[in-house]
């Protein structure tokens, strides 16, 4: 498809400002799909690995991540299944597994792939999206 931009700011709960912009409700989304996607993968592995899967949430204390009426919503989706969900301690990146691992092993692939097919010439940032 074509390339497009939405100013659509991430919040805890609100899908809209009061001139009525759009916004990007994390917990909208978060009922709407992510427990959905995550509950239908879970019941998948469950049925492959014959094991009860037991989820572990985690993120950061970024301001929309901190809002009380998201943090209810998600203790009590996960509640249901007995997961557990958690925010990460303040200026903690060791116990954050995507500043720990996933970050650092994404930025390494990147860097290889970038290299392997441009002869190890950095790209501007645009360039990169055609990868």
């Amino acid at each position: 498809g074509e390339y497009y931009f939405a100013n659509w700011e991430i919040t805890g709960s609100k899908v809209s400002d009061k001139d009525g912009n759009s916004k990007f409700s994390l917990a909208k989304w978060i009922a709407d799909t992510f427990m959905k996607d995550l509950l239908d993968l879970c019941r998948e592995l469950e049925n492959k690995l014959g094991k009860r899967i037991h989820v572990r949430g985690q993120w950061d204390n970024a301001s929309p991540h901190t809002e009380r009426f998201l943090l209810a919503l998600i203790a009590e989706r996960f509640g249901e299944y007995g997961w557990v969900w958690t925010t990460q301690p303040a200026n903690s990146p060791l116990t954050n597994i995507m500043d720990a691992a996933i970050f650092p092993a994404l930025a390494k692939m990147v860097s290889g792939l970038q290299g392997v097919l441009t002869g190890g010439r950095y790209l501007h940032c645009e360039v990169l999206w055609q990868l």
